[in-house]
């Protein structure tokens, strides 16, 4: 997600191969889910309050 692609929900296999389907997302939506995951990882002070 860093480096603005995202892994779809398609996971495509077999016994021998395995298919990861990935997207290249427009940057100013890379940025936003950037943005919004590094939000989930900091702490919130309201909680603590």
């Amino acid at each position: 997600k860093e480096t603005g692609h995202e892994l779809m929900n398609s996971i495509k296999f077999n016994e021998v191969d395995w298919t990861l389907v990935v997207k290249k997302l427009p940057a100013d939506e890379a940025q936003r889910r950037k943005e919004e995951y590094l939000a989930t990882l900091t702490p919130s002070t309201e909680e603590e309050a």
